[in-house]
């Protein structure tokens, strides 16, 4: 799964809709590096955004090179800037597609054998 960068448009329409997803390209710009508080030496790129059926807002990252699960795309719901901090430091580094696709296909091998594994989306 390749995510797509929003259009400033779409950020436009997303920040009109009046619900918790419209705060997010304000709190979280696209592209953002961001490091969540409970793995402060992990670099996260901000991707997408989103919202649950019952309406509630959806941060969608994808793990860099140096993380713990480098590739791997993961969604935070309601996200604050308590819990994930904006980082910007030009440190994220991309894993190529192939290896974030892999990492992504293992992740959900080993979760169908019943091992927990990050959410990822």
């Amino acid at each position: 799964m390749k995510a797509v960068q929003p259009t400033s448009e779409q950020l436009d329409q997303i920040r009109r809709l009046g619900r918790p997803v419209s705060r997010l390209p304000d709190d979280f710009p696209p592209n953002t590096c961001v490091r969540p508080n409970d793995a402060p030496t992990e670099h996260l790129k901000v991707m997408g955004y989103g919202e649950t059926v019952k309406q509630k807002a959806v941060l969608l990252l994808v793990h860099g090179a140096d993380s713990v699960y480098p590739g791997i795309r993961i969604s935070i719901e309601d996200p604050t800037p308590q819990n994930i901090t904006i980082c910007n430091c030009g440190g994220f580094k991309h894993v190529s597609e192939e290896e974030g696709d892999l990492n992504n296909e293992l992740l959900r091998a080993h979760g169908a054998a019943g091992h927990r594994v990050p959410e990822s989306t």
